[in-house]
């Protein structure tokens, strides 16, 4: 992302096609299964090996206790939608924990929340990565209401889409 202007010269892809999971349920309320594969007309080229990262497997573990880097271009604290990309970072959570503050809209399988008591993600950070070293740990699926920081964000547990992807 550069300096993270969007305003800034940029190389652009063309998506080609995507494709949803099969079982996403939009309706659903916690909606299950949020990914999605964006296939593009080239190959990315212009990225440091430095700044790439692999997706999360299952042997990677579940990340609890770790503390890890969320970036988006969704709306900040005033509604408005920032001209530089934003990040911060948080905690992840046990599934224990998350399941205390969403109850039966967590599904520790395919869900993994992180928490911060000052930033998190918002309206517009939908599809964002949340990476911890260099895995891919998470995409940025919902939360709470008015993108308030008293509840922890809620991501698309990567690893759990692994053979799928």
């Amino acid at each position: 992302h550069g300096n993270g202007n969007r305003f800034q010269s940029v190389t652009t892809y063309n998506v080609v096609r995507i494709t949803n999971h099969p079982n996403y349920n939009q309706g659903s309320g916690a909606y299950p299964n949020d990914v999605a594969v964006l296939e593009l007309s080239a190959r990315i080229t212009d990225t440091l090996p430095s700044q790439q990262v692999t997706m999360a497997t299952s042997t990677d573990g579940n990340f609890a206790g770790q503390r890890c880097t969320i970036t988006g271009w969704g709306r900040d604290e005033s509604g408005s939608l920032p001209a530089q990309l934003q990040e911060t970072d948080g905690e992840i959570m046990t599934n224990n924990q998350c399941s205390s503050w969403w109850g039966n809209n967590y599904n520790s399988n395919a869900h993994i929340c992180i928490t911060n008591a000052n930033t998190g993600s918002c309206n517009g950070d939908s599809g964002g990565p949340m990476v911890c070293g260099n895995k891919l740990v998470g995409v940025t699926s919902w939360g709470v209401s008015g993108c308030g920081t008293n509840y922890p964000s809620v991501y698309a547990r990567v690893s759990s889409y692994y053979s799928w992807i």
